[in-house]
């Protein structure tokens, strides 16, 4: 009795410490309501996946979230209809289902490269979420995947389940460019350019070269960031992905950084200075030691507040093209590194301007309107700069409505005097051809 009892001790005490998980991970074929451990699971309408050729959207009782993608069933068009799209991760499975009216014939490609032909069909029973194909142990990484129909059966796409620190990449999100990364004390700064569909950022890292990534910070709203997880010493690999309501982009490049001891946050740039151009303002300061760029922001009113219009400047000279000629506007820039972001400089102001035609000799003003009638004036420069200077600051949206126009010459009948007016917005376009008067 005492050796029956330490056969089940023992017997009890194999199946505690014998790993699990294996003996219950999902097999092609079976059914797969839910992804695994270690997996997350895609609805078919994600953004990130694309169809071409021929398709259905099917709401059917069973399917996972209660509708699938198929493509259309007994047409010519069905045949080479694929779904295809990229991914960051290790491994996949297609989730589909099993009937006897789906395809017997699906080629699965990976990176570009023929895998498997596999099969939609088996059995009368129909059966939703089966596991029809998987693929793991691939390099970890990004992978391209088309999944092509050769029949004109259904091709049931019901959903994706890839690797749970993986993603599907959604090629209509913009990707992160110039990442840069500067070690600090205990610290990494992070700087990139804005993608304009973003609504946040993934920040991701490794301690290895390309990878594999972990996200250390999700919902990043600007374009940079600090990272204090970090030790000195050690030599950290970052990426940034775009991400807004569609999904997430692509991987931008790659950058690193060592945290050291001993970078301290850079002093306030001096002598900032503003130059206003035809739409443009151009600010020069003094270069900061330690600074690994510069943020510049902007206001309409002098002190601010102020608004960041860039925060990529890596020299110490800007040209503000995002300005409206007749404005007047007051900037001021800071710099930054690794450990963080000085005071702000001085106040600078300028206020863009259009140039203006020599204000010697006369000029032919010819005028086009948007009823197609073309209006010529014969005017000293004087009055060729008045109207220039009205229609700019029109533009910039001051002035009146209309500009009265002296015909001079073209006075007739008992008038003092005669005046054209024109419409802003009855104007296209307008020339001025400047000439010098022959003596007499």
């Amino acid at each position: 009795m005492k050796k029956i009892c330490y056969l089940l001790a023992f017997a009890m005490t194999l199946l505690v410490l014998l790993p699990v998980s294996s003996a219950f991970a999902a097999t092609v074929g079976q059914q797969l309501t839910s992804p695994e451990e270690g997996w997350k699971r895609y609805d078919d309408k994600d953004p990130a996946i694309v169809y071409t050729g021929s398709w259905t959207d099917q709401t059917i009782s069973g399917a996972y979230k209660g509708a699938l993608k198929a493509t259309t069933y007994n047409v010519p068009a069905a045949i080479g209809s694929f779904a295809s799209f990229e991914f960051v991760g290790t491994k996949i499975r297609l989730i589909g289902e099993y009937w006897t009216t789906t395809s017997t014939s699906i080629d699965v490609y990976i990176d570009d490269e023929f895998v498997q032909n596999i099969s939609q069909r088996n059995g009368s029973v129909q059966t939703r979420q089966i596991l029809n194909y998987e693929a793991i142990d691939l390099p970890n990484g990004k992978h391209s995947v088309k999944i092509i129909n050769r029949t004109q059966l259904y091709l049931v796409i019901d959903a994706i389940d890839i690797d749970e620190s993986g993603y599907l990449i959604n090629p209509n999100i913009g990707i992160s460019t110039n990442l840069t990364a500067s070690g600090g004390n205990a610290n990494v700064q992070l700087n990139w350019s804005v993608v304009s569909d973003a609504t946040s950022y993934n920040i991701k890292r490794s301690a290895t070269q390309n990878g594999p990534y972990t996200t250390i910070a999700s919902n990043i709203e600007s374009v940079n960031f600090i990272d204090t997880s970090v030790t000195n010493g050690n030599t950290y690999y970052y990426i940034v992905t775009a991400v807004n309501s569609n999904g997430e982009g692509g991987s931008s490049n790659e950058a690193s950084a060592t945290p050291k001891v001993g970078v301290t946050i850079p002093a306030a740039p001096l002598n900032l200075a503003a130059s206003g151009g035809d739409t443009k303002v151009t600010l020069t300061w003094d270069a900061v030691v330690g600074a690994t760029g510069y943020k510049v922001k902007r206001s309409t009113t002098p002190g601010g507040p102020y608004t960041t219009i860039t925060s990529n400047v890596y020299g110490a000279s800007f040209v503000d093209t995002s300005v409206v000629n007749g404005t007047t506007y007051y900037y001021i820039v800071t710099a930054i590194n690794s450990a963080g972001e000085s005071g702000n400089s001085n106040e600078a102001s300028a206020t863009p301007t259009a140039p203006t035609a020599p204000n010697t000799g006369r000029a032919l003003l010819v005028i086009q309107l948007t009823n197609g009638v073309e209006k010529e004036f014969d005017l000293s420069m004087t009055e060729v700069n008045a109207f220039i200077s009205w229609y700019e600051g029109k533009a910039a949206g001051t002035g009146t409505a209309s500009f009265g126009i002296d015909k001079h010459d073209n006075n007739k009948g008992p008038f003092k005097s005669r005046k054209d007016y024109v419409i802003f917005d009855k104007i296209v376009s307008y020339e001025v051809n400047v000439y010098t008067p022959s003596v007499q």
